[in-house]
Formats: structure tokens, C-alpha cells, sequence
């Protein structure tokens, strides 16, 4: 995985990356999310539990943009080129080189991970919220022990970033920074810079089946101010999640497969 970090740097860090896995030693006395003297540590009770299997909810696309996050911000010149050359490869039919990402393995990466069709598992403990999507079992950490961002000086960026959470009253909030930018788009046609920031607000029906997810997307290289869009997502009582691979080699109907040497695209 690609790191603008010197290798110097990596090493001193302890971070390790090798076939896209990462793996971190912890500094200054944090203990890892899984310690049993973390998870043991007395925390007020939290407002609700989302551990689960749930889907996304979608709505029409006057509404919130459907699968994607309509309506758009103002975006910037780059951006909006970029939109626009997107825009006009789907009206030709033709392939478009930055929407090559899912044909290559690449994965989705935050926030279009949580809009796909296949659902999504959340696994909630007092110091971690762990998601996995059976879009290619995508894997979001979500950190809940009161530890910062990782250093960005150390941080290797990710497709799913870099998230912290905690509680505020009846809300779970979530920011999101450390984002890969290669082959990652917000939606169609938007980039998004390895600078950007999400901001989630989750809720929960008083029933416990209906959860809402308030995303904020900062990019100021990307867009001005601030993208805000609004999902549902239903909780499944019957659904599982199961494994899933995916192999370049074999998406030769999905856009970027063609890009593999030995395949092409009918």
C-alpha cells in the first residue's frame, strides 16, 4: 500500500503493512481496544447498542440522493472538471478510468461503503465498534477508548480512514480522517483528498430497528464547506454476513477490469 510517509518514519512508528494489512504498536501507554484492563475499565452504560446486521434504507433520489449523497455542494474547479468528465462518460457509455476502483479490487471506501446494497455487520464493545460490509467484508475500527486520531505523521492512510468515536447525550459521533485517495471517490465523479474529514452523528429508533446516520463530508481541496446528507438503515433480524473475495481477474463486465492485463470488458 502506498505510504507519502518516509520509510524512516514507518519504521520508527512500528507501523507495519504488508499485502494491504496494517497492523499498529501502540505509544504512551495505550492499550490496545482488546485488552481485557481496557475493556474492563468503568464507562457510563451507552444509550443504545447497534450490534447487528443492518441494511441501508434507500430512499428517493429527490430525497437524499438515493445511493449516492445528492444534492451536491459547490465544488471546485478540479472536481467539477472531474464531475463533469464522469458525467459524460456515462451519457457515451464509455468507461471512466477514475471509476475503475471496484473492477480492480479497490474497495469503496468511507462514506460510499455505507450505501451499497449489501448489508452490514456492527459489533459494539465499550472500546470498540467493529463493522464489516459484505461489499468485499470491508472493515471499519471505530475507536471508542478516548484515544486520539493516529499521528499523522505516522498514520498510513486508508480507504475506510481512520475513525474515533464517543458519545454525546443520546448520540454516537464519529470522525473519520486518514483517507487513501487513490481510486476513491465520495460518489460518481467526486473525489476525495486524503485531507478530508467525516463527521457522523448516528441515532437510534426508540424500538431499536431503525438506525440514522447524519454524515458531514469536509474536503476543502475537493468542495466548499460543508456536504451533509442524511441515511437510514434498517436492522435485520435474519441476515448473516458471509466471506467474500474479490478477483480482478474474474470482473471482466465490471469497469476496471479491462485495465488487467489479459482481460477485457464486453
Amino acid at each position: 500500500m502506498k505510504s507519502r510517509y518516509p520509510v524512516t518514519l514507518l519504521i520508527a512508528s512500528l507501523m507495519f503493512c504488508v499485502s494491504g494489512v496494517q497492523s499498529q504498536v501502540l505509544f504512551d501507554g495505550q492499550l490496545s481496544a482488546l485488552a481485557p484492563e481496557n475493556l474492563a475499565k468503568e464507562r457510563p452504560a451507552p444509550p443504545f447498542d447497534i450490534t447487528g446486521t443492518w441494511r441501508f434504507r434507500m430512499q428517493p433520489r429527490e430525497v437524499n440522493g438515493a445511493f449516492e449523497f445528492f444534492p451536491l455542494p459547490e465544488l471546485k474547479p478540479d472536481a467539477q472538471a472531474m464531475f463533469e468528465a464522469s458525467k459524460k462518460s456515462e451519457r457515451e457509455g464509455t468507461p471512466f478510468e477514475r471509476e475503475a476502483g471496484p473492477g480492480l479490487c479497490y474497495p469503496p471506501g468511507m462514506p460510499r461503503i455505507m450505501t451499497r446494497v449489501w448489508p452490514i455487520m456492527f459489533i459494539q464493545l465499550p472500546t470498540l465498534i467493529t463493522m464489516v460490509s459484505a461489499f468485499g467484508n470491508s472493515l471499519r475500527m471505530i475507536h471508542m477508548d478516548g484515544r486520539p486520531h493516529t499521528d499523522p505523521d505516522i498514520l498510513i492512510p486508508s480507504y475506510n480512514g481512520d475513525s474515533i468515536g464517543w458519545w454525546e447525550d443520546d448520540t454516537l459521533v464519529i470522525e473519520t480522517t486518514g483517507f487513501e485517495s487513490n481510486f476513491h471517490v465520495v460518489q460518481r465523479g467526486i473525489p476525495m483528498s486524503e485531507n478530508a474529514r467525516i463527521i457522523e452523528r448516528i441515532t437510534l429508533s426508540e424500538d431499536g430497528m431503525v438506525m440514522t446516520n447524519a454524515m458531514t463530508f469536509i474536503d476543502a481541496e475537493n468542495w466548499e464547506g460543508e456536504w451533509k446528507n442524511t441515511k437510514l438503515f434498517d436492522r435485520k433480524l435474519d441476515e448473516d454476513i458471509t466471506e467474500v473475495v474479490c478477483i480482478a481477474a474474474e470482473n471482466v463486465n465490471i469497469i476496471g477490469a479491462d485495465l488487467l492485463p489479459g482481460t477485457s470488458r464486453e
